[in-house]
């Protein structure tokens, strides 16, 4: 199962004002590179530790079967419209396109679920397709609706990030590898 991001967000989850004061370079504008490279990195960790997207983006879900008559998508938050299509290579070897009235997408926690209808199957697949299955969906939030504890610990992973880029870090880190402080402000969003 391969998750690839087709859509990037198109702002960032922090300023570069708001980095530079989590960094303690007010008025310095030098290390904006640097520190966007390093909100980045940030923003990536914290998805990978909760599996939530934080901002809104477009994904593509590679699978090489249909996992299961119900399935859920692999991250959070997806609304209700999130998924915008079910691609999938028949047994001929031909690409369709799943009509949304062969399946239903309901609510699943923060994500969504996907299933046929009561009445339909999910189509046979050509087994020798490279990705028999490719789901196209969009998840996230805009910046400003993101939760400001997440956002506290992404500047906060920022600063430490840029403090400890020449060297290896003296805090205690947690089995995520990620600094406690951090680790503390994203508890609460996990999603597993």
């Amino acid at each position: 199962m391969t998750l690839r991001l087709v859509t990037a967000a198109s702002s960032p989850l922090l300023s570069a004002e708001e980095l530079r004061l989590y960094c303690g370079l007010q008025g310095v504008s030098d290390w904006d590179s640097l520190l966007s490279g390093l909100l980045s990195a940030a923003v990536g960790q914290i998805e990978a530790a909760t599996q939530r997207c934080l901002l809104e983006q477009e994904y593509e879900w590679a699978l090489p079967a249909w996992p299961a008559r119900r399935f859920f998508l692999p991250i959070a938050p997806v609304a209700a419209g999130g998924v915008t299509k079910v691609a999938y290579v028949d047994v001929n070897g031909a690409a369709q396109t799943l009509a949304a009235s062969k399946y239903r997408v309901g609510p699943f926690g923060p994500t969504l679920e996907l299933r046929p209808l009561s009445t339909e199957t999910w189509p046979l697949l050509d087994p020798d397709a490279a990705e028999p299955v490719v789901i196209s969906f969009a998840a996230g939030q805009p910046a400003g609706e993101v939760d400001g504890n997440i956002k506290t610990a992404a500047g906060l992973l920022v600063a430490h990030l840029f403090d400890h880029r020449d060297r290896s870090s003296p805090e205690a880190a947690t089995a995520s590898g990620l600094p406690q402080a951090v680790e503390a402000l994203i508890g609460g969003a996990r999603w597993c």
